[in-house]
């Protein structure tokens, strides 16, 4: 739509009132102000009360997940010294999209999607305030070129040149096995080259939909691949900050214990905690055994040959993600209460349920994963079952363990020793001691007994 054709259009839609037209587009905007404000508190509304409620859930059905969360609120995040080095939001979010790059990028693609049908709904108002405060916006289109050759050089020049130098530098290293990682993931690179790959191919996109559009419907994709543009700038300005602190090695080395503590530690204590739940659920009266002479109830059994398996096929590898207990507790009484009616009713019936929670691949075949084990259960109460277990794929074999990160504590001592450096190993020796301290602090905690005690133990 050409400049002439808005103004056109400024002049149909004036009220029948005379009003100045100044004063026309200010009430349009204002209004369109107040809509977006109002959109976005609800937006946050939703999203409060989607977060209440899934806590609501969760601590409702006695989940899994609540219990492993309870338990680490209760130690690690009342646990000044880990609380104090902690990500800044911008180091979390950074860490968060490298671990998932093609969901937030989908993401990122999903939200200019919704702006852009935005803009089609309330193209009429944009365009008056357009017109008033935008008198030359057709040189905004004429960007498009540049954004995609700046974009394309970052991606495809600047990224593998200064990576690449990275990996030079680092291949002499003991702990390089361990460096790599923690540039990749703390850098956001993947994230960041993909966000810009999928950039250059909405622009390339764009171009040829502009056939289709007028000027100023596609003046929104032009102000919108600015906007990802900018933000993928930011993310490069960000890289480079990383980069070069990781060529310093007290920076480098302040990075590995921060990682090893919010990263590796954190996941790891979530994982030994889910586990012994699941293992110890009766003693932690998480799991319920009320009558173990009727219904009999236990989270590990080494016989095979008297149960049936409560099991789903599966292809790939695949782990527990949640359990909702109280679901397995209504099956318990449930069956506790026909054992009851059995015996007043059917005596001469043979009615002894035995439930085993003990979920695991299966060792006899491939891509079945057994969620529970179980003798004289009715269809009920296996569909039941199924439906208290949630599953997810498993990531042990993309998981750096603890032992491994102990490479880049040791891998300073190491270089100098191989470069017969003394005053180096043991300056290194030093910070190894003070690194394994502030660890050791990071993840103390009170028990139950309200007495010191330390993850670093039950590791």
């Amino acid at each position: 739509m050409s400049v002439m054709m808005m103004d056109m259009l400024l002049v149909t839609i004036q009220p029948v009132r005379s009003e100045p037209q100044w004063l026309k587009g200010i009430g349009t905007i204002n209004r369109t102000q107040g809509d977006i404000k109002r959109a976005m508190r609800q937006v946050a509304k939703i999203a409060r009360i989607r977060i209440r409620l899934v806590g609501f859930i969760g601590k409702t059905l006695n989940s899994l997940k609540y219990q492993v969360d309870k338990n680490i609120k209760e130690t690690l995040y009342q646990n000044e010294a880990f609380l104090s080095s902690k990500w800044n939001i911008i180091e979390h979010n950074i860490v968060r999209w490298s671990r998932y790059p093609f969901r937030y990028v989908l993401l990122l693609l999903v939200t200019t999607s919704l702006l852009i049908a935005n803009y089609f709904l309330w193209k009429d108002d944009l365009a008056i305030w357009g017109v008033q405060h935008l008198p030359h916006w057709k040189k905004l289109i004429e960007w498009q070129g540049g954004f995609l050759a700046g974009q394309l050089t970052i991606i495809g020049v600047i990224y593998p040149l200064v990576i690449g130098l990275v990996g030079v530098l680092f291949q002499n290293k003991a702990a390089k096995k361990v460096l790599l990682p923690i540039y990749q993931t703390y850098s956001g690179f993947m994230f960041a080259g993909l966000s810009g790959l999928v950039l250059s191919i909405s622009i390339v996109g764009m171009y040829f939909l502009s056939a289709f559009l007028s000027q100023s419907e596609y003046l929104i994709f032009c102000v919108l691949t600015a906007a990802w543009l900018s933000f993928n700038v930011l993310l490069t300005i960000w890289f480079f900050k990383v980069t070069f602190s990781m060529l310093d090695d007290t920076t480098r080395d302040r990075l590995i214990v921060q990682y090893t503590i919010h990263e590796l530690c954190e996941a790891d204590i979530r994982l030994r905690i889910r586990d012994a739940l699941i293992l110890r659920a009766l003693e932690n009266k998480i799991l319920i055994n009320p009558d173990p002479e009727r219904v009999k109830v236990s989270t590990f059994s080494m016989l095979n040959d008297k149960y049936e398996d409560i099991a789903v096929e599966k292809k790939g590898t695949y782990e527990v993600s949640n359990i909702y207990f109280l679901i397995i507790n209504i099956v318990i009484n449930y069956n506790l209460l026909k054992s009851k009616l059995y015996e007043k009713f059917f005596p001469e019936k043979d009615f002894n349920p035995e439930i085993v929670l003990q979920p695991r691949s299966s060792s006899k075949e491939v891509g079945t994963f057994v969620l529970a084990k179980h003798v004289d259960l009715d269809w009920l109460s296996i569909a039941l079952l199924r439906a208290s277990f949630s599953l997810k794929k498993s990531t042990k074999g993309d998981r750096k363990s603890i032992s491994s990160m102990i490479l880049g504590f040791t891998g300073s001592a190491k270089d100098a020793m191989r470069e017969r450096n003394t005053n180096e190993f043991t300056s290194s020796i030093d910070n190894i001691v003070e690194w394994h301290s502030e660890i050791a602090q990071a993840l103390s905690f009170k028990n139950d007994d309200k007495e010191d005690d330390n993850w670093l133990a039950y590791t």
